[in-house]
């Protein structure tokens, strides 16, 4: 009896506090600790001094912290692998899908990797013996899908390594399985294994690793698809098939290879545009339409003006059926997509103008293709117009080609305000300004050039006494910079007007160009003072 008093007293000993503790008793160690998992089951459930020795005095059994989750032997493996394992793996990814609240993010992930466990540890106890045929295959599919998605599950609840483990596991049992079976959900399955490892790698900066891991997903589909059957974007392997040029467009790009990365990007939003239900246009059309805008910028650096406008085109197409709340923004960056696709043609006309273009003998992204969205062509035709010039030979074509570039920047600043969008708005009137100074050089009369320099001093003056320096150092110099830069082009220009008896101009206007110029320069170089 002095022993169990001794251990009764024991029992309302302060335990340390840890993360096994209830919080709410936690500053109160006088309570007695309720009895359950969250504190030393050998500590607090002892019934009696000799159950209590036993325990302490070791001898723990193998998994005593999931007894009734032990090992426990498949009496009738084919029932178990036909009707018990793929309702329960169905289970596990439908606990997968679900959301959770933000304060257990993880909390049904959770669910579905106890699930996935008991069928892991269930199919690790069937007796493989007479297992052969058709039971033996079913068995190793079991086992690789449920190693996959255990995979998967510690993957997206942050346990990288026990989940690179469970996908390498995986990834044995589903390359043999792939080899000998025509199924398309064992190919998609180790598609989707090779992709997640493929991510793994790339996090770990092993892009090379990733980027074979991906190739092979690749080859996989190649070698699964018969080349006459029809594509069905929304069967499991060609939607791993989309994920494998998403992640591949990701990894050529980190190795370097630019044009692959362009052309696989290409691919995907081709595939997605294809899919995609209203639903997944309100949840990833943003996205899709910032990926078209940037897909336009690469085939802007290649002078691939048809590929360029496909993809602003697609981008408008995609914009009205992303989320009403992003439309705005959305509308505003296709129109700067506009704006420099504009500025990229005047831009090339000039170069070509003034010798100093070197020709380029580049790939085309892709050739006739509208992403599948209704409107792409439309789109184009319309923001081009009839007279619109495929390339810019003169003044008369320039002239087009700005007016573009000023309608559709003009929407851009409706959206980008100063107050709010300093910095972008700022942008937009230096692409504006930029436009004007391209049209000078095709320009012959000067009164006209002029008159285009005082419209760059007129858009960006008033803005540049307004900047704070301090906030925007390298906007405030750009802008008084190129302030300065257009008087004193006025300047020469109406000086030598005077010098050649074409033009009477004041000197008292000639010394007002040349102090504004001097100003503007003055203040420049302030902004490099300590």
């Amino acid at each position: 009896r002095g022993r169990w008093d001794a251990l009764s007293e024991r029992k309302r000993m302060w335990v340390p506090q840890s993360h096994t503790r209830f919080s709410w008793i936690a500053n109160h160690s006088d309570q007695v600790l309720p009895i359950g998992h969250t504190n030393f089951s050998w500590f607090c459930t002892a019934q009696n001094v000799e159950e209590e020795e036993r325990i302490r005095g070791g001898g723990l059994r193998r998994g005593f912290l999931d007894a009734k989750h032990g090992e426990t032997k498949v009496q009738d493996v084919e029932k178990f692998l036909t009707r018990d394992a793929p309702r329960l793996l169905e289970e596990a990814g439908r606990l997968s899908e679900l959301r959770a609240e933000e304060t257990s993010p993880y909390k049904h992930k959770y669910e579905a990797r106890a699930i996935l466990k008991k069928v892991h540890s269930q199919l690790a106890a069937c007796d493989p013996a007479g297992s052969s045929g058709e039971i033996g295959m079913k068995m190793e599919e079991a086992k690789a899908r449920t190693e996959l998605m255990l995979g998967i599950n510690f993957y997206e609840t942050e346990e990288v390594s026990q989940g690179h483990k469970f996908l390498t596991e995986a990834e044995a049992l589903l390359s043999a399985i792939s080899s000998k079976s025509a199924e398309s959900r064992c190919h998609a399955d180790y598609m989707d294994c090779l992709n997640h490892l493929a991510i793994i790698s790339s996090m770990r900066d092993e892009q090379h690793k990733a980027l074979e891991l991906l190739l092979r997903a690749r080859e996989v589909h190649r070698r699964a698809r018969a080349p006459s059957s029809p594509s069905d974007l929304l069967s499991p392997m060609e939607k791993q098939l989309t994920t494998t040029c998403f992640l591949l467009a990701q990894v050529y790009q980190k190795v370097g290879d630019l044009h692959a990365s362009a052309e696989l990007c290409v691919e995907t939003l081709d595939r997605q545009a294809q899919v995609f239900t209203e639903e997944d246009w309100k949840a990833q059309g943003d996205e899709w339409v910032k990926n078209a805008i940037q897909m336009s910028g690469y085939s802007l650096s290649m002078n691939d003006f048809e590929s360029a406008s496909m993809c602003l085109g697609a981008a408008e197409a995609a914009s009205k059926r992303s989320k009403e709340e992003s439309a705005p923004e959305n509308f505003a960056s296709v129109n700067w997509g506009w704006g420099k696709l504009f500025i990229a043609l005047l831009s090339n006309g000039r170069e070509k103008l003034l010798g100093n273009q070197q020709q380029k003998d580049r790939k085309l992204i892709f050739q006739g293709i509208d992403f599948h969205l209704e409107g792409v062509r439309a789109n184009v035709e319309r923001r081009k117009g009839k007279k619109f010039p495929e390339q810019v030979t003169d003044y008369e074509s320039a002239c087009v080609v700005v007016r573009g570039i000023v309608n559709s920047l003009d929407k851009v600043k409706e959206f980008y305000v100063l107050d709010g969008f300093c910095t972008e708005h700022i942008v937009v009137l230096q692409d504006i300004s930029r436009s004007y100074k391209y049209l000078i050089d095709f320009c012959n009369n000067t009164d006209d050039v002029c008159k285009l320099h005082k419209r760059r001093i007129d858009l960006l003056e008033p803005v540049a006494r307004e900047l704070n320096p301090r906030a925007f150092d390298w906007l405030a110099k750009e802008l008084w910079y190129e302030i300065g830069e257009a008087y004193r082009s006025m300047l020469e220009l109406k000086s030598s007007q005077v010098e050649r008896g074409e033009k009477k101009i004041s000197r008292n206007k000639l010394a007002a160009l040349g102090e504004a110029a001097i100003v503007s320069y003055s203040k420049f170089e302030r902004l490099f003072d300590p």
